[in-house]
């Protein structure tokens, strides 16, 4: 009876058998979930297009600041030249934070940055024609810059970017 009692028990653990097994639980590895870390190695492809448009995107827009940014005059303070570049450095951090939070997996960071892409395209094209008027190589690059990151919001909103960040698939 003693002898019977073993088996089952051996059969439960996978032929594991030891004193120390005797209590433990069963153990079972289930294979439809993935560690976290290979859930975030097996980034779907337009996550990480998404990521890389937007740092393209903000390499672009520097290049186009660099113009647009008018040096001081003579006898005028460079306040506004540095309160300019302050503003760049902040929402500069601000975008990379934010595209590192993506890289993450965090679901908030996506929808906050496809809505502040969404603002930065309609501030964009409200000046626009001003900048075509004045600097039509800048007008250009942010013609360039804008469309960059419509697509990496377009990709960020995309299904297989969607399911990856509420955790039902690893498709790449």
């Amino acid at each position: 009876r003693r002898f019977g009692a073993l088996a089952v028990c051996k059969d439960r653990h996978d032929g594991h058998m030891s004193s120390a097994d005797r209590y433990a639980p069963p153990r079972t590895d289930v294979a439809d979930i993935a560690a976290p870390d290979a859930l975030l190695a097996s980034r779907p492809r337009s996550v990480v297009w998404a990521c890389a448009l937007v740092l393209v995107s903000l390499a672009v827009s520097f290049i186009a600041l660099l113009p647009a940014v008018d040096p001081p005059m003579p006898g005028e303070p460079a306040a506004m030249t540095a309160l300019v570049w302050g503003m760049t450095a902040v929402a500069t951090a601000v975008e990379l934070w934010l595209l590192r939070c993506v890289w993450q997996r965090r679901n908030w960071a996506r929808w906050l940055m496809v809505a502040l892409i969404g603002l930065a395209i309609a501030s964009n094209l409200s000046v626009l024609e001003e900048d075509w008027a004045r600097a039509p190589v800048v007008a250009w690059l942010n013609i360039a810059a804008l469309t960059l990151i419509a697509v990496a919001a377009g990709l960020l909103l995309a299904r297989p970017s969607a399911q990856w960040f509420k955790g039902t698939t690893t498709i790449r």
